[in-house]
């Protein structure tokens, strides 16, 4: 059993602690992945250990708890903003919750990276609303269009 303050912890690599989530994930083992990432002091958790987490989730079919798990963490990057997305997209129930998240970041989406920019098209698209999936698109900057934008 781990144990946030447990000296084991301390003594691995949050690199090593991110691939323990990623790994017990892929092989089925949700709440192993869970423990492991609960574990982990928040102060050295990281956009990784929090993708990882979620990613184990969403993959297991646990959207709503991928979407509790971001809402309370500091640490998120574009990769934990897709993956919110992705699990909005398979739970309507978090819809607004995703066009809020696009909405906070309209006015800085050429900062993105493409995989966020792509989500966000998806998620519009997915949900219907094709004029913002368009508006997106073409306030894309030429150079981050490409063949999996098209």
């Amino acid at each position: 059993h781990l144990h946030g303050d447990d000296a084991r912890i301390d003594a691995l690599s949050i690199e090593f602690l991110n691939t323990a989530i990623h790994c017990c994930g892929h092989f089925g083992d949700v709440a192993r992945a869970l423990q492991v990432y609960e574990a982990i002091p928040m102060h050295r958790r990281d956009s990784v250990s929090l993708n990882a987490a979620m990613k184990c989730l969403i993959g297991h079919e646990r959207c709503s708890d991928a979407i509790q798990l971001f809402r309370h963490t500091p640490h998120t990057d574009d990769v934990s903003k897709l993956l919110f997305l992705k699990a909005c997209m398979k739970d309507a129930h978090f819809e607004g919750d995703g066009k809020r998240l696009i909405a906070q970041h309209r006015h800085c989406m050429n900062e993105r990276c493409i995989e966020f920019i792509n989500a966000a098209i998806d998620f519009c698209g997915h949900y219907g609303d094709v004029e913002n999936a368009l508006h997106i698109f073409d306030s894309m900057p030429a150079h981050k269009k490409d063949a999996i934008t098209l």
